[in-house]
C-alpha cells in the first residue's frame, strides 16, 4: 500500500474508475464539465497536484505518480483509466511506467514529453515567467500564461471564451500564490525509469490544433512510440481542449473508454 495522500481529492459516481489530472494552468476545477458527464457511467476521481489548488507545495523529495497511487489506494481502486492534460499527462505517463498493472487505459491531452528539448520560444516564455514572479507580478505572470498556453501561438485573446479565460486565470493565480508563499525551494521530484515506448495499455492521444508546436510534436512522438496508440486532433482549441471544446472532448474520451475492457 502507498502512503496516505497529501493531495486534496474528490470522487464522484459509480462504476469503473477514471482519474483526471489537470494541467499546470489549472487545478482540479478544470474538470467540472467532465465530472458532470463522466460520473453518469464512471467513478470519477480528480485531485489537485502538489502545489496546486488545495494541495500543499512539496518541500521534500516527492513523486506525483506516488501521490496518485496513494489516492487510488485510499479509495480502494485497483485499476483505473488515467486522463492527464499537459503536466498532468506527463504524470499519467509516470504512473503508467511506475505501476502499469494499475492502468486499464491512458488518455494524454496536449501532454508534455519529458526529455524533449524545448525550443527557443518555450525557453523565452520560461524566462519571462521567472522574471515576473521574481518581481512579484502575479497578474503579469497569469496573463503571460494565458497568452502563451490558452490562446496559443496563432490566436489573440478574443478567440477564447471570456468565461474560460476568467476560470483559467483564477486557477493559475492561485497556483502562483501558492508558489510565492513557499518558504525556501520546492522539493525535488522523483521520477520512474522507463520510456513511453514501454507503455502497453490502450492509449488515446488528444491534442488541440492551436497549441504550441512543441506540444504538437510531443503528441506525434507519443503516437509513434506507444504501441497501438491513437491520436485525435481537436480543431479550434489550444492547450486545454477540455475547457474550450468540452462536448467534443467528452465524446472522444467516453467513446474511447467504452471500447476498453473493464477487467
Amino acid at each position: 500500500m502507498s502512503k496516505s495522500p497529501l493531495v486534496h481529492y474528490e470522487a464522484t459516481g459509480e462504476g469503473p474508475a477514471v482519474v483526471l489530472i489537470h494541467c499546470a494552468l489549472c487545478d482540479s476545477r478544470q474538470w467540472d464539465e467532465q465530472v458532470a458527464s463522466f460520473s453518469r457511467r464512471f467513478r470519477v476521481v480528480r485531485y489537485d497536484l502538489l502545489g496546486f489548488g488545495r494541495s500543499p507545495f512539496p518541500v521534500a523529495e516527492f513523486s506525483d505518480a506516488d501521490e496518485a497511487l496513494a489516492v487510488l489506494d485510499e479509495l480502494g481502486i485497483e485499476r483505473a483509466a488515467i486522463v492527464g492534460n499537459s503536466v498532468g499527462g506527463r504524470v499519467a505517463v509516470d504512473i503508467a511506467l511506475a505501476a502499469p498493472e494499475r492502468l486499464r487505459a491512458l488518455v494524454l491531452v496536449d501532454a508534455g514529453y519529458a526529455g524533449l528539448e524545448p525550443p527557443e520560444e518555450v525557453r523565452r516564455y520560461n524566462e519571462q515567467e521567472d522574471a515576473l514572479l521574481e518581481a512579484g507580478d502575479v497578474e503579469g505572470a497569469v496573463e503571460l500564461n494565458l497568452r502563451f498556453w490558452l490562446d496559443g501561438p496563432r490566436r489573440g485573446p478574443d478567440a477564447v471564451d471570456p468565461a474560460v479565460r476568467a476560470r483559467v486565470a483564477e486557477m493559475q493565480r492561485l497556483a502562483f500564490e501558492n508558489y510565492l508563499a513557499l518558504e525556501g525551494e520546492p522539493g525535488r521530484e522523483r521520477r520512474p525509469n522507463g520510456v513511453p515506448g514501454d507503455i502497453r495499455c490502450p492509449t488515446l492521444i488528444i491534442v488541440g490544433t492551436e497549441d504550441q508546436p512543441y506540444i504538437l510534436d510531443a503528441a506525434e512522438r507519443y503516437a509513434a512510440e506507444i504501441t497501438g496508440a491513437r491520436k485525435v486532433d481537436i480543431p479550434g482549441a489550444a492547450h486545454i481542449p477540455s475547457l474550450e471544446r468540452p462536448d467534443d472532448f467528452n465524446r472522444l474520451v467516453l467513446d474511447f473508454l467504452s471500447e476498453v475492457p473493464v477487467t
